[in-house]
């Protein structure tokens, strides 16, 4: 059933249009607005760390008690679409790829720091123009949080875990946008959570690229406890990267735009190297 959730999301995903109830920010930024109320992020903070926690601990109760197979089917079916995509995210990239055909340098700058502001929380300090380095992290950090590391979560903890990792993605980008003072630890708790699945979705990366030119960085930091997921991802995916000829004309000529491509086609394929993990541990019997 993991693995048929998984098809039946990412097809939604693909083909559906989301009303605002079925965006994961929506939904939990409503959450978060009743148990931060009266809230600085610091005071009754136990509220809002109960808040992160609950819904997933009530789900995988509701799972074990009450739920027979069929309904646990459809409800991790629909958690796991609420917590994967990012259609703002989409549309930016677009829209920045647009403004690269053109060449228009100052408008892809500002589609950099609007995803940048999307996706962390807080506005681009840097005061340098970007060369494309900047969203080329940001799609590959976009395509980890909302696509990679929910589709590990649901593999190894099911329904529970992809809301739990929903949960505290999305917390931490409203304790930011709000300046709250427990947005420290929600980056810590992130990084926790995020981990392992940085790993193996660099491993991925390594796996779908150019394996010999990107395995050296990926053996460096492997270990490291240290290096974010998005410097990670970044670092992994810039050598496992192939750019084929036909990029170089994509993008009329900016230098950027072949890097951006190829990490955008090396991060889909990674996620079909996700689904074919899925597929053969079902076959195999680990997944149900």
């Amino acid at each position: 059933m993991i693995l048929i959730s998984l098809l039946i999301a990412i097809g939604l995903d693909r083909v559906v249009t989301r009303s605002d109830y079925w965006r994961s920010a929506w939904v939990t930024d409503k959450t978060l607005g009743v148990v931060c109320k009266n809230s600085d992020g610091d005071t009754g903070k136990w509220r809002i760390w109960l808040g992160l926690v609950i819904p997933a601990l009530l789900l995988m109760v509701l799972e074990c008690v009450l739920f027979g197979n069929f309904i646990t089917f459809i409800v991790q079916t629909l958690v796991l679409f609420l917590a994967l995509g990012c259609s703002s995210a989409r549309s930016t990239y677009k829209n920045w790829l647009q403004s690269a055909q053109r060449e228009d340098a100052e408008a892809c700058d500002l589609y950099a720091m609007q995803l940048h502001k999307g996706l962390l929380g807080r506005d681009d300090d840097s005061a340098l123009a970007d060369d494309g380095t900047l969203i080329q992290r940001l799609l590959l950090l976009a395509n980890f949080q909302f696509y990679a590391a929910v589709i590990i979560f649901f593999i190894v903890l099911g329904g529970p875990g992809a809301l739990l990792y929903m949960t505290v993605r999305e917390a931490h980008r409203y304790f930011m946008a709000a300046n709250f003072a427990c947005a420290k630890h929600s980056a810590s708790l992130l990084h926790i959570l995020e981990w392992i699945p940085a790993r193996l979705t660099a491993f991925g990366f390594l796996v779908v690229g150019h394996f010999s030119r990107a395995l050296p960085v990926w053996l460096e930091y492997v270990s490291s406890r240290h290096i974010v997921a998005e410097q990670l991802l970044w670092r992994v995916g810039r050598q496992a990267e192939i750019i084929e000829p036909k990029d170089c004309d994509a993008c009329s000529k900016m230098m950027a735009c072949t890097h951006v491509l190829a990490s955008v086609r090396l991060a889909k394929r990674n996620i079909l190297f996700l689904l074919v993990v899925a597929a053969v541990l079902t076959l195999s019997g680990w997944l149900v």
